[in-house]
């Protein structure tokens, strides 16, 4: 729901290009920074999708109800559905994102803002890698890891298999302390001289907008959350476990920042071990507040958020959706109000115009069980590949 509200401050508010473009925005922009700590959150996905993927693969196979075949296929399927939604929505839906100094926009968000017809660059559709792809790898890649830590009864070693995680995660998180350095000027190079291809597989591991490197780590801790869940660990020792995860993981991330940044580096990264122990800090708030309670008062609690859980339900077309929605008022706004998106205030209201928007389309969407929203596409196809 937030993202709805924050993402009007990156792509509709006229300040934001001086924040890309300033060379230490943190201190000419403090505001802005502290916003886009929320605003880049779309790697929650990625924790997300490595959780649920672990819970469901362990339940399915320790209770008989499916082969490891089936769900391998459809983990498949969802990797190739989500890296093709997201190269449709950088090509038609991009809104001003930035690369090295130009702000770039898909065909409908930049015919619109620009009142021409726009064909993106070719930079926007090399140079980036998307919240959908990585969502996407995130789920095959635990599919794939828990599949081989699974055979020959290899589900029962439950304490083998998180350390195995557990060594892996850490292992991403570390590299990407030091990879972006190494490999955004070759695959900055490799784009300039032609080798697109090269430069893309570069840009799905270390572009600043949602890479590999470290993000597919936040699926492999969230792995390891999804398994204790799924094997009934004590609720107190879980929460225990990743409360201090999460504290330890954001206080490496803050020192890694301040150190490098006395340095005159930046990595987002950084920012992103921080946004990772924040998250697990949330979830395990949700599970306490949630999960661990009895029966009656999660039904009781699912009643009260009905409103929150329909978006829950369709997060991922909210995601293609909103941007291209909010630009169409965007663009009426430009000619009833101009120089309406220079003020922050007015940017803000937008936002939460957009949200309560949103909140009427589901209302009556659900009375249709979301049909044709991506999510329900998605389960259709998963349903009759995993023969469930």
């Amino acid at each position: 729901m937030a993202v709805i509200i924050f993402h009007r401050f990156t792509h509709d508010w006229a300040s934001t290009e001086d924040f890309f473009l300033s060379e230490q925005p943190w201190m000419d922009f403090p505001l802005l920074t502290l916003l886009m700590f929320f605003i880049a959150m779309g790697s929650i996905f990625s924790l997300i999708s490595g959780i649920v993927t672990a819970y469901s693969t362990y339940n399915r196979i320790s209770s008989g109800r499916s082969k490891m075949k089936p769900i391998v296929l459809a983990s498949i399927f969802s990797l190739v559905w989500l890296l093709s939604l997201g190269y449709l929505f950088w090509y038609f839906f991009a809104t001003r994102f930035h690369i090295r100094g130009e702000f770039y926009f898909g065909m409908f968000t930049g015919s619109l803002r620009m009142r021409k017809f726009h064909i993106p660059s070719l930079e926007l559709m090399i140079l980036f890698a998307g919240t959908l792809g990585i969502i996407g790898i995130s789920g095959f890649t635990i599919t794939i890891l828990l599949a081989l830590l699974f055979r020959n009864g290899g589900i029962e070693k439950m304490r083998r298999n998180k350390i195995v995680l557990g060594v892996f995660g850490a292992l991403i998180l570390g590299i990407s302390v030091f990879l972006p350095f190494l490999l955004t000027p070759i695959m900055y190079d490799a784009f300039d001289n032609g080798n697109y291809f090269l430069a893309h597989i570069l840009a799905l591991l270390v572009a600043n907008q949602f890479p590999i490197f470290p993000i597919l780590g936040f699926a492999v801790f969230g792995a390891i959350l999804g398994l204790q869940l799924a094997g009934e660990e004590d609720e107190k020792k879980i929460t225990r476990c990743w409360l201090r995860f999460s504290l330890l993981i954001a206080i490496i991330g803050v020192i890694l920042l301040i150190a490098f940044l006395f340095q005159g580096l930046f990595n987002m990264n950084f920012i992103r071990f921080i946004q990772l122990g924040f998250y697990f800090f949330i979830v395990i708030i949700l599970l306490k507040t949630i999960d661990f309670k009895s029966e009656e008062k999660r039904e009781s609690i699912s009643k009260r958020a009905t409103p929150f859980l329909r978006f829950s339900r369709v997060s991922l077309t909210i995601f293609i959706l909103e941007s291209a929605l909010a630009e169409i008022f965007h663009f009426f706004l430009d000619y009833l109000i101009p120089g309406w998106s220079s003020n922050i205030y007015v940017i803000l209201i937008f936002g939460i115009f957009n949200l309560a928007l949103w909140w009427i389309i589901l209302i009556f969407w659900e009375k249709k069980d979301f049909k044709w929203s991506t999510e329900w596409i998605g389960r259709q196809i998963i349903t009759k590949i995993s023969k469930k």
